[in-house]
Parts: C-alpha cells; sequence; structure tokens
C-alpha cells in the first residue's frame, strides 16, 4: 500500500516542514509514502465558495481515484482515537487497498457538494493550518506503524 498526502498549499514555514520532513523519512520505513503540495491557480477576488470549488476541482483531478481510497480532512468529519486509527490503517493493509490519500484542503476547506460521497475524517476540533494539519497526520501514521509494528514510540 502507499498512503499519500495531498495537500491545498500556498506557503510553507521552514519550522513545519523540518517536522514533517523527519516523520516522513520515517513512514517510509513501513510503506511507500508520498506528500504532494498542490496549487492551484485562485486569488483573493474569487468568492469562498469558487474558492473551495477550484482547489476541490484542482486536487481530484491530480488524485488516480480508480486506485485510492480517499479521506477528506473536513470539520464534519469523524474523529478517530489513535488506537481507532490503527485499527482502520491496519484493515486497510490487510484488505489490500492499493492507495490510502488524506486530502487537507486550503484555507475555506472542500467544496461540500464534490465530497459528498467520500470519507471524511477531523483531525481535531480545533481548525489547523495545513502544514500543522499535515505534520500532526503524519506523526500519526508515523504512530500508527509503530503501534502495528509493537515498537515503542507509541509510549
Amino acid at each position: 500500500m502507499k498512503i499519500l498526502i495531498c495537500a491545498i498549499s500556498k506557503e510553507t514555514f521552514d519550522y513545519y516542514e523540518k517536522a514533517i520532513n523527519e516523520f516522513e523519512k520515517r513512514i517510509k520505513h513501513y510503506c511507500k509514502f508520498e506528500c504532494v503540495l498542490i496549487q492551484p491557480k485562485t486569488n483573493n477576488a474569487l468568492s469562498v465558495d469558487e474558492t473551495k470549488r477550484i482547489e476541490t476541482t484542482f486536487l481530484l483531478k491530480k488524485i488516480p481515484l480508480k486506485e485510492s481510497f480517499l479521506f477528506f480532512l473536513d470539520e464534519n468529519g469523524e474523529q478517530f482515537t489513535t488506537m481507532g486509527f490503527t485499527n482502520f490503517i491496519q484493515r486497510k493493509l490487510q484488505s489490500g487497498t492499493k492507495n490510502l490519500c488524506f486530502c487537507i484542503g486550503g484555507r475555506y476547506g472542500w467544496d461540500a457538494e464534490q465530497i459528498k460521497d467520500y470519507n471524511k475524517i477531523r483531525l481535531s476540533d480545533f481548525v489547523l493550518p495545513h502544514q500543522l494539519a499535515r505534520l500532526v497526520l503524519t506523526e500519526q501514521l508515523y504512530r500508527v506503524f509503530t503501534i502495528i509494528q509493537h515498537e515503542n514510540y507509541h509510549h
């Protein structure tokens, strides 16, 4: 299985990137992993709804949909505990899922109509900037694999 994180991203901060890169490197010991930053062409003159529509459409065109199990990070999504998330990932590993893709939206989130048929999760009750969401998600994915392998990181 390959795990893919696709994030709508226009800016990056080195302090987040350094931590994200460390967890990405660690995850690659367990599975194929890739993080793709997507920068659709939007501007401040667009409405919030138009921005969400453009970003969601752009991202959906970049993902191999037929081969992927998609999760959109969304404030209305299901919230997992670490062990619940571990069990979910473990089931996906055993099911033969080819790609597991986590999608992180831009500053306004997703176009609800376009993602209505996809799975949604939330990392927190707080709204997180996309880079912090990527950091939390990559850390949790690393934690999941250490739990599956009975390694000490979780404690």
